[in-house]
């Protein structure tokens, strides 16, 4: 499965309410031109890609009528350009935030400072995967987030879906 920047993640419900969920999501997908969406091994989280960029203009509208269908929460991300990505965040059908994250431009070049970049990759449900992000957005703020890459791949011991979140933080720092 490939991987874009141009993606929507939301929590999933389960049971009947997916299965009554499930048409309605995909006719709301298509109208947009995406689709299929992929699920992650627990069930908890699904992901739709938008590999021909054709929802970037419409990206937090369709963040926003995601959650409003799933009742939850929901992350889009579109690249902007080689250096910055856009990220909706919105549950219940209500945007709940909107940013850019990226490098800073000339960081790297300029005399006195130092660009330190990790990047640490998760898997796990959903909903513990957001909270990670918030919590490390309010406990590390001397770094900031470059990017979240969500990514549904297949365990390769279970053969079940699974869904992997990679940051990409960097702290910007004063060479003394």
């Amino acid at each position: 499965m490939g991987m874009s920047f141009e993606s929507v993640v939301f929590h999933r419900p389960a049971g009947e309410a997916w299965q009554t969920l499930q048409p309605k999501l995909e006719e709301l997908l298509q109208a947009y031109g995406l689709g299929p969406v992929y699920e992650s091994s627990d069930g908890t989280s699904g992901v739709v890609y938008d590999t021909e960029m054709s929802a970037e203009e419409d990206m937090p509208e369709l963040v926003c009528a995601v959650s409003a269908l799933t009742g939850g929460t929901a992350i889009g991300a579109v690249c902007l350009d080689s250096d910055f990505v856009g990220v909706v965040l919105a549950r219940n059908g209500e945007q709940m935030d909107m940013g850019y994250i990226g490098v800073p431009y000339g960081a790297e070049e300029e005399e006195g400072l130092e660009l330190h970049t990790a990047q640490l990759s998760l898997t796990g449900r959903f909903t513990d995967l957001v909270r990670f992000i918030r919590h490390t957005r309010q406990t590390l703020p001397q770094c900031r987030m470059c990017a979240a890459v969500w990514l549904c791949t297949i365990d390769r011991t279970t053969r079940q879906p699974q869904l992997t979140l990679t940051l990409y933080l960097q702290q910007l720092t004063q060479i003394r």
